[in-house]
């Protein structure tokens, strides 16, 4: 059963959430950096930490689909790299055409940390899991579907300092590009 609780988050900025009874990360899949330029980034956490390799996706319409950003329907496409750290993926990303939240976060915040992303294994977890929060009264901020896979960004910036990601991701998709040791490399 949810309850509330109250968070003193800023100076004379309080919120007041309920609580959803349930909800439990169990698979944390990556954290999220928007920037500006994603091969320049790519290059920088090659050449000073040795992140990598890094694949490269291009989600752009028809693939990146039935977007909505606050419930409204947008089309935006976006430059992804991904390395893994572990068991846990590195994620930057640049947003490139359109409305999107990374977009708006960019023009507020500048780059910077936007999400960290939980997989869930089945439709039915995730639909479950958004039904909770927006019970809570957290709010999609950002949703979308691409390939097989689907994601939601929820509005949890002001009580997490980040927005939580939910994906649901059943196959692998194929990079467009791959760059390790200094290379890029174009697939397919």
């Amino acid at each position: 059963m949810p309850h509330r609780k109250t968070y003193n988050l800023a100076l004379n900025y309080v919120i007041t959430v309920k609580l959803p009874a349930g909800i439990k990360v169990k698979r944390l899949d990556h954290f999220a950096v928007v920037v500006k330029d994603l091969k320049e980034y790519i290059r920088r956490y090659w050449d000073l930490l040795g992140i990598g390799p890094w694949n490269i996706y291009y989600l752009a319409p028809p693939a990146h689909k039935e977007t909505y950003l606050r419930g409204n329907a947008v089309k935006c496409s976006i430059k992804v790299g991904l390395a893994r750290l572990g068991d846990i993926s590195y994620e930057l990303i640049e947003p490139v055409e359109g409305p999107s939240a990374l977009k708006e976060f960019l023009e507020r915040k500048g780059e910077g940390m936007h999400h960290f992303a939980c997989r869930y294994d089945s439709l039915e977890s995730v639909r479950s899991a958004v039904d909770a929060f927006r019970s809570a009264g957290i709010e999609v901020l950002q949703c979308g579907k691409f390939h097989d896979s689907l994601y939601y960004y929820l509005d949890t910036e002001a009580l997490l300092g980040t927005i939580y990601e939910i994906l649901y991701m059943p196959s692998e998709i194929t990079p467009n590009e791959v760059y390790p040791l200094g290379r890029w490399y174009k697939l397919g």
